[in-house]
């Protein structure tokens, strides 16, 4: 049986075999994904408020890339605004991946396994029992000889 290099992988979008370094996708590809990246760049500076569609539009790029762009934060950090669904229920925003509401929910829904987490950590308090006298015993009883 043929040894198996786990850094071999296939390009995401041509699927050319590759060694796999710091991206998923060969250097050609990256190439042209820059090029789309930069047509969106320029597109949405030229068109503010433009929706994911009217970009895709006018761009000739694909919402699924454009989507990519807007999830890794690219876009944001340049102060490119782009309406977006939200991840999580699909309402349109304009920052981040997911909605204020559903962030709320999601740090709410955190808050609550942390203490559930807490609770099944926390070792059971022994029960005292109201007629012991100090609560040492012994099982051991000594025996006068």
């Amino acid at each position: 049986m043929p040894d198996f290099d786990p850094r071999l992988i296939a390009c995401r979008r041509c699927g050319v075999i590759m060694m796999r370094l710091s991206r998923d996708i060969c250097q050609k590809c990256h190439l042209e994904e820059e090029e789309d990246f930069n047509k969106v760049k320029d597109y949405l500076r030229d068109h503010p408020g433009a929706s994911m569609k009217e970009v895709a539009v006018g761009t000739g790029v694909a919402e699924s890339l454009i989507e990519k762009f807007v999830s890794s934060g690219r876009l944001e950090r340049l102060g490119v605004v782009v309406e977006h669904a939200c991840q999580t229920c699909h309402k349109q925003i304009s920052s981040g991946i997911i909605c204020p509401e559903c962030k709320k929910d999601l740090k709410m829904h955190l808050q609550q396994l942390r203490d559930e987490v807490t609770r099944t950590r926390e070792p059971p308090k022994p029960k005292r029992d109201d007629s012991s006298d100090g609560g040492f015993h012994s099982s051991k009883t000594r025996r006068s000889e």
